[in-house]
């Protein structure tokens, strides 16, 4: 009997300890953040997801990276100069890796010729260099980039190379994700299933971090993500909480929700190899029987504005003046009566928001009179349907588009795959146009020439911007000092801290 009572109490003190834990906020010296998915790898030179870059740009550093208003500012480079075609970057003296090993010129090539290798999906936009010179030691601190040509988004592009120590990268081979070391604010500490730790580098060439560590927790379920958020469990989250979701903890006092302008554009990608949809009106009423803001109301929670343009209203050279050329009910009706024997297809990815925006878009486009079917996948077998032309229609988002040049890079007649215009446009003076741009020096003359571009763009509809979304954090009232960057990084993850951290 007292063996029974004894092994009832341990197992209640057991359950009653787990409860407590589970319900404990996270230590005072670390920021706890939430994401919805693991980076794809913490190896720079590979890193394209929206995660990996923003982890990575703690852990490494450029020569140059974006500012406040995405402008190119300081970083590794204490200035920098152009003239005849030659970038010259006055590098800061005394910069070393997380391993206390210091920067040499070879580190500084290294870093170069990997991300132009012909494997990196970085070396397209740095195929504009001609060669590169560096100097480390003995009074003489820079980089010297010549360039083939002048190139208007080079600046901006050039903050994905990040400075890499030749001898531990080559010494680590491809496992160099598993324990990446660069020269950046925070170092990596270690990584398990779904946790990856930082901890604050103090030998950082600039401010150190407010916060002695990071843990990024991944929790890929959105309801079990909110859950945490809600009961105190994570400190903050940028972006990974539903739209549906934001308005409970506006109504609650432990936490502060930031609402800020975003660079993400979702839109409709067309495949203008598809006899169908190769005609302009047939992509000129499906823009028109598509109502945005009913979408934004319903679905989106009013956290989001209608699109006209792959680059957001947060740009310099957005037009503000564009205007939809929408047809009639009747117009449209007379489009689509003429595909009522077609098969029309709309492919989503098969993540929750996806197909719910799908059904919706399908929904309207049904009642307008257009048969069509939607087909939902796993990302991996979605994204190698639209990059390999296997779609019609496909609900697709840029993030992060910082450069209007997007509109080269996605939509250029000589960008179809491998390259990014997965819909194959192909539009002579729209292609003199980009190229110009491209090549442009002058602010004001640029600015023009995405003017017309932007028109052109929407008006010929190869892609169909649906809405931007706007960015969202919920932070707990603990932390302060943080802000929602405009570019939507992590580089807040720095000067934030929790007040009764002793830092």
């Amino acid at each position: 009997m007292a063996s029974s009572i004894l092994r009832v109490f341990c197992i209640a003190a057991l359950l009653l300890t787990s409860h407590c834990k589970w319900h404990q906020p996270p230590p005072a010296d670390t920021l706890v953040v939430g994401l919805a998915s693991l980076p794809k790898t913490l190896d720079p030179r590979y890193a394209t997801d929206a995660n990996g870059q923003r982890i990575g740009s703690l852990i490494f550093s450029s020569l140059v990276k974006s500012g406040p208003n995405l402008e190119p500012i300081a970083d590794a480079a204490e200035s920098w100069s152009y003239d005849q075609r030659v970038y010259t970057f006055q590098l800061r003296p005394g910069l070393a890796f997380h391993n206390g090993d210091p920067l040499t010129k070879d580190d500084i090539l290294y870093s170069f010729s990997e991300y132009q290798k012909p494997s990196s999906p970085f070396a397209p936009i740095l195929s504009v260099i001609d060669r590169v010179e560096a100097e480390y030691g003995e009074g003489k601190y820079f980089v010297r980039l010549y360039l083939k040509e002048f190139a208007a988004p080079f600046l901006k592009d050039l903050s994905v190379v990040k400075l890499l120590s030749k001898k531990i990268t080559e010494a680590a081979g491809k496992d160099f994700y598993k324990a990446p070391i660069g020269t950046g604010v925070f170092r990596f500490s270690k990584q398990e299933p779904n946790n990856i730790y930082l901890t604050r580098y103090e030998n950082y060439f600039g401010s150190k971090s407010q916060s002695k560590n990071i843990l990024f927790k991944i929790i890929k379920d959105s309801n079990t993500r909110f859950q945490k958020v809600y009961k105190g469990q994570i400190d903050i989250v940028q972006g990974d909480i539903p739209y549906s979701k934001v308005k409970v903890f506006k109504r609650s006092d432990q936490f502060d929700v930031i609402i800020e302008p975003g660079l993400s554009t979702t839109y409709l990608l067309f495949n203008l190899k598809d006899p169908i949809f190769k005609d302009v009106k047939v992509r000129r009423a499906i823009h028109s029987a598509i109502h945005r803001r009913d979408i934004i109301k319903y679905s989106l929670e009013e956290l989001a504005d209608p699109a006209t343009s792959i680059i957001s209203p947060v740009s310099p050279f957005f037009d503000h003046n564009l205007r939809s050329e929408n047809m009639t009910s009747t117009e449209i009706s007379e489009v689509f009566s003429k595909l009522r024997s077609a098969k029309v297809v709309l492919k989503t990815s098969n993540q929750m928001e996806a197909i719910e925006h799908g059904k919706i878009i399908a929904h309207q486009l049904r009642k307008a009179g257009l048969s069509l079917e939607q087909q939902s996948y796993e990302w991996g077998t979605y994204y190698e349907d639209v990059r390999t032309g296997k779609f019609q229609m496909a609900i697709m988002k840029w993030v992060g588009v910082q450069d209007p040049d997007i509109y080269r890079i996605s939509l250029h007649s000589k960008m179809t795959p491998p390259g990014r215009n997965r819909g194959y446009y192909s539009n002579p003076q729209f292609d003199q146009l980009v190229e110009a741009a491209y090549r442009e020096s002058n602010f004001e003359k640029r600015k023009k020439l995405y003017k017309k571009i932007q028109e052109i763009a929407y008006k010929d509809l190869p892609t169909d911007p649906l809405w931007y979304e706007k960015q969202v954090a919920i932070v707990h009232k603990r932390v302060k000092n943080y802000s929602l960057p405009v570019s939507g990084d992590f580089r807040s993850l720095a000067t934030a801290y929790k007040e009764d951290d002793g830092k």
